[in-house]
């Protein structure tokens, strides 16, 4: 069971960052998202059925997440027992007299307002999708470790360290697939000249994850001092500790690429082996953040020493 949830966790934690930060990425990354699409027009279709897939993607994963919840809870012994989930009253119960039930009503419905914003029209409702990903976000603060503070002065700096560690990584790593789907097309269209329009949406996501970028690493500096506690001398010697400094490592390897990609690659955009470096570079760090998430849904399910 503690492996299907951290694959259930994880299918999530891609999916909701993938609906926030890549229709995000439209928003602010372009002058307008209707000026995107005529400019850009096979990585904004490209992003059409991305967005779509993961709206479909957050919703069953987050069910699944929310079943193997109730499971888990009206399981007796070691083991899980599934039968539990046929029981209305089990369900009656969760989200009527536990704490995870009215974050989890509200997370149903925003899975409803996600789906109707990707596949309600033509083209996915961007605006609607960044807003249905960012509560997304922010109520997976209310279902994990950082909602066991309760609502005092430390839990809720608990719930706001969480909540903005969770939206500004997905700004920032969510952005990265349609930030190398256009730095692709741009570069291979002889009509668009080799690096103009690649450096100015560079420009933008830059601006961007200048902010995210220090913003998640500091929240999650937070998240681990509460975790850890008195353990934060020694992590490694529990395994939270262990899972947390593999994660860290990853996200210092997504850093690293992020500042070679902003100080190294853009100032020489126009030659062809940095752009070819860039785009290399940013498939790395999308991959790397693949596995910062890995790392992330572990962590989820490991009890912290503190």
């Amino acid at each position: 069971m503690f492996d299907c949830l951290v694959v259930v966790r994880f299918v999530h934690f891609v999916a909701v960052f993938i609906l926030f930060g890549t229709a995000l990425f439209w928003l602010y990354a372009v002058p307008s998202p209707e000026r995107g699409a005529a400019a850009l027009p096979i990585s904004f279709a490209a992003t059409r059925p991305l967005l779509r897939a993961a709206a479909l993607v957050a919703a069953a994963s987050g069910l699944l997440w929310l079943a193997a919840m109730l499971a888990n809870m009206t399981s007796e012994g070691a083991g899980i027992d599934v039968s539990g989930l046929a029981e209305a009253e089990n369900w009656r119960i969760f989200f009527l007299e536990t704490g995870f039930g009215p974050p989890w009503a509200l997370r149903i419905v925003l899975f409803g307002a996600a789906l109707a914003a990707a596949w309600g029209g033509k083209t996915p409702r961007l605006r609607a999708l960044a807003a249905a990903g960012a509560a997304l976000l922010v109520s997976q603060a209310f279902l994990g470790h950082a909602a066991q503070g309760k609502l005092g002065p430390r839990g809720l700096a608990m719930l706001g360290a969480y909540a903005a560690h969770l939206c500004a990584a997905a700004a920032w790593a969510g952005g990265l697939p349609p930030l190398l789907l256009a730095l692709t097309e741009l570069w291979r269209s002889p009509r668009r000249g080799r690096g103009g329009e690649a450096l100015a949406i560079l420009q933008r996501f830059s601006v961007m994850a200048g902010v995210a970028a220090p913003l998640a690493a500091g929240a999650g500096a937070v998240n681990a001092w509460f975790r850890l506690g008195d353990a934060l001398a020694s992590p490694a010697a529990s395994g939270y500790g262990r899972v947390l400094l593999v994660k860290i490592v990853l996200v210092a390897a997504m850093l690293t690429l992020a500042a070679f990609n902003r100080f190294a690659c853009m100032p020489r955009l126009r030659e062809t082996g940095y752009a070819r470096a860039l785009r290399v570079s940013v498939a790395a760090e999308l991959a790397i953040g693949a596995l910062v998430l890995a790392a992330a849904a572990v962590l989820g399910v490991t009890p912290p020493p503190n």
